[in-house]
């Protein structure tokens, strides 16, 4: 019988405890499930990059608030353990999960080369690999993520820009996403 994943298990803890898991919650700040969080860490910190890069993401997909709970755990302990990894053990996965794809994308790589938790050569092949999924899926809110990433270097992608000019007059998000990357 494989092993349960512990940050998989600590999210169904959450949910069968009703542990509030936003991540900018005024009330709360997500306390109880942050001190399940850190509990992990004090107990399983070795091996706490394989626990992430082993997540199941369909499995991850299935919970409710998953992406704040998901940003929480990556924001809070990202320092000791390697995003890079984790995100390079996901990426074979991202055809069937575009949501987990825009939220590293718009959380994590867009912050920059200067200011970003990964590596670039990972975030090139982060934002590569949404590039292919944005023209096979057409999903709005992965191509307004990649404009505000790219920013006008998005203009150096033709099937992007081609993706952007047809989407941009019926969807009011991507065109708002060009009009602030543009300066107007």
């Amino acid at each position: 019988m494989p092993q349960k994943n512990a940050f998989t298990e600590l999210l169904r803890q959450a949910v069968a405890k009703g542990w509030c898991t936003k991540v900018f919650c005024t009330t709360c700040a997500a306390k109880e499930y942050r001190q399940a969080l850190h509990m992990i860490v004090i107990e399983k910190y070795e091996s706490l990059t394989r626990i992430f890069a082993e997540v199941d993401l369909s499995e991850l997909e299935s919970f409710p608030n998953w992406q704040d709970a998901l940003r929480i755990a990556l924001d809070d302990i990202g320092e000791r353990l390697s995003r890079d990894d984790v995100f390079l053990a996901w990426m074979p996965a991202l055809d069937s999960h575009i949501a987990v794809a825009d939220l590293i994308l718009f959380y994590y790589v867009r912050q920059g080369t200067l200011f970003s938790s990964i590596s670039p050569s990972v975030g090139n092949e982060w934002t590569s690999k949404c590039i292919e999924l944005a023209q096979e899926t057409r999903n709005d809110s992965l191509i307004e993520s990649l404009i505000y990433t790219l920013r006008q270097d998005y203009k150096n992608h033709p099937q992007l820009e081609s993706l952007e000019n047809e989407l941009s007059h019926q969807n009011r998000k991507v065109a708002l996403a060009v009009r602030v990357v543009s300066g107007g």
